[in-house]
């Protein structure tokens, strides 16, 4: 029997990037925590074990999603994980809001390092590099690194919330928001359970249903509990990507138009069902919101 999936869509500003790791499998990571625990606590709060048993991941890389805090001159946005109430099971350590339509619960991230616990064998995660997501170096006028806090030697300190993401299938797909508008172009991670789905923050946890499609987003509350429109005096949304860079940036263009698929997953339900619905009533939920990767 195959196992059930899980479908995660990633909606709004938010980095793709990797980052080298040393993890293995829960048998190995299981038997470091239990020898290591009195000494080694925190740093092993934020172990990735995604699965029973996982190989090497990439030679050693991992996916990680950076969902940045936005500076003042744009738009506020809350980073978010939500879902249907009929897929919850439990949570604790979170406080569990409701958006107050169409039965969507949520938890806000708050520097928190999320990841994922499924009980079954993923694939080693592609990489941001195999999919057609804008690149942040495109938006400035030269290459430029990232700030130190949107690096894993400071914890990702300016981070609202990172998603580590070892295994799983990544893939960029479209949604259609503005008639004679490109595409906004976000992310989906695919991931294979046995049983109930687990993410985990440090001593937090949200559990859903094995079959769970839900949302990570970095967007406007207002947005997405209202559908309404940013405040079209301030800079454009994309505009946060430039400022997680390290350096002066006197120049951000809005990221480069690619061609990509329409996303499917779900896609009946997305007027209903998801964080962000169509149509959206403001430009900056368009082409100019889609996800990005570094370099």
């Amino acid at each position: 029997m195959s196992a059930t999936q899980a479908i995660i869509h990633f909606i709004g500003i938010i980095l793709f990037t990797t980052q080298s790791t040393m993890y293995r499998d829960q048998n190995f990571q299981t038997q470091r925590l239990q020898s290591q625990a009195q000494s080694q606590t925190q740093i092993y709060q934020r172990v990735a074990i995604t699965s029973q048993r996982q190989p090497m991941f990439n030679n050693g890389t991992k996916v990680v999603a950076i969902l940045p805090r936005v500076p003042a001159s744009v738009e506020s946005h809350t980073a978010l994980i939500s879902f249907r109430a009929c897929d919850y099971i439990a949570s604790s350590g979170w406080n569990l809001m409701s958006l107050g339509r169409d039965g969507i619960l949520y938890v806000e991230l708050n520097h928190d390092t999320v990841s994922f616990q499924t009980s079954a064998p993923n694939p080693a995660i592609n990489l941001p590099a195999t999919l057609p997501l804008p690149h942040l170096n495109d938006s400035l006028q030269s290459p430029h690194n990232l700030q130190a806090g949107y690096t894993p030697a400071t914890g990702y300190a300016s981070a609202a919330g990172v998603v580590d993401m070892p295994v799983g299938v990544l893939s960029a797909c479209g949604i259609n928001v503005q008639e004679g508008q490109p595409p906004r172009i976000d992310t989906e991670v695919t991931l294979n359970t046995n049983g109930p789905l687990v993410i985990v923050s440090g001593s937090k946890k949200l559990t859903l249903k094995a079959d769970a499609h839900f949302s990570i987003g970095n967007v406007p509350l207002g947005f997405a509990k209202f559908h309404q429109g940013d405040n079209m005096t301030m800079a454009g949304h994309y505009v946060a990507y430039c400022a997680m860079a390290d350096g002066t940036v006197s120049i951000c263009k809005p990221p480069a138009i690619t061609s990509v698929s329409t996303c499917m997953s779900d896609a009946a339900s997305y007027k209903t069902t998801e964080v962000i619905v169509d149509p959206l009533p403001a430009h900056a939920m368009s082409f100019q919101c889609s996800n990005t990767q570094y370099p």
